[in-house]
């Protein structure tokens, strides 16, 4: 999901779990689930999932979830052909030789 603040484009990306026939969610994952080559072997990143029976932070969960997609839309393949989005040739052969040394 893309999300705007300004002259910003947002990445939101989440998982909720509501069970069959619930408005509410019990299962939330809470931090970065990047699991690239960079978020495994470089960085220091973490993941929590949440579950609960508390219909008040189900509730809470609930209207997080419903705001972020409120506020978003669907990214499409298409996005990633548009010219301002592809990455020049140069940049790739800096990031080449950079995660050798990051």
């Amino acid at each position: 999901m893309n999300g705007r603040a300004g002259p910003f484009t947002l990445k939101v990306k989440g998982l909720w779990y509501y069970p069959p026939n619930s408005a509410v969610p019990t299962l939330t994952m809470v931090g970065s689930p990047n699991f690239g080559y960079r978020s495994v072997d470089k960085d220091l990143e973490s993941q929590m999932t949440i579950l609960t029976s508390d219909p008040g932070l189900q509730e809470q969960l609930h209207v997080e979830q419903d705001r972020l997609f409120r506020d978003s839309n669907q990214l499409q393949a298409e996005e990633f052909e548009k010219p301002e989005r592809k990455v020049p040739q140069w940049v790739k052969l800096v990031v080449g030789i950079a995660r050798q040394y990051f």
